[in-house]
């Protein structure tokens, strides 16, 4: 997942929004590859954590799944397939509110509406 949004960044244009989220994909599959062994190592030193570990596992599997899930529709919405322009517009207009003013507009182009909202701290946790 992290080879392919590195090769659409190069091959594409994509608003900032995108960008920010294709590199937030590459660095999460990054950190997980890393983690991973340890993870492995934990469960053969400590069998009695081993619900524990899976869990933590399970829960990074099921999030991945969300983002690959993600990571296609984002990449067709390319600058030549969206009105760049507008979605910058209604980007500003999000952040003008209080509570959104991190929030960031990624298009996704796909036969559903979709909305996602990165929890860092919860995978982070998870991890």
């Amino acid at each position: 997942m992290d080879d392919y949004c590195r090769e659409q960044e190069r091959s594409q244009a994509y608003a900032d929004a995108s960008g920010f989220f294709f590199k937030y994909v590459e660095n999460l599959a990054a950190g997980i590859k890393q983690e991973l062994p340890r993870q492995i190592e934990r469960a053969s030193k400590f069998p009695n954590r081993l619900p524990i570990l899976r869990s933590n596992i399970w829960t990074l599997k099921n999030y991945l799944r969300l983002l690959h899930a993600l990571v296609k529709p984002a990449a067709d919405a390319h600058t030549l397939t969206i009105p760049a322009p507008l979605v910058d517009l209604a980007s500003d207009q999000l952040q003008a509110v209080e509570a959104m003013k991190k929030s960031t507009i990624v298009v996704l182009l796909g036969s559903e509406l979709m909305y996602f909202r990165e929890f860092s701290a919860r995978v982070r946790d998870a991890i």
